[in-house]
């Protein structure tokens, strides 16, 4: 199964992302902020893709990036 990682600090937002691609088939995880998905990124493997917003608390979406 091709796991996605939603990076999103609105919850509302996260949930319905979440929701949408797990009724196609994906396996989602979530993470709400800079730091988090650094953490994410260390401790888990890595996804198949990730959905990045660009204004999150702690660092931005270009900063995770570079």
């Amino acid at each position: 199964m091709k796991k996605i990682l939603i990076v999103e600090d609105n919850k509302d937002i996260s949930s319905i992302l979440k929701k949408k691609l797990e009724y196609h088939g994906f396996s989602v995880d979530l993470t709400e902020g800079g730091y988090d998905v650094l953490g994410y990124m260390r401790d888990s493997k890595m996804p198949h893709a990730i959905i990045l917003d660009m204004i999150l608390p702690e660092r931005s979406g270009v900063d995770l990036l570079c």
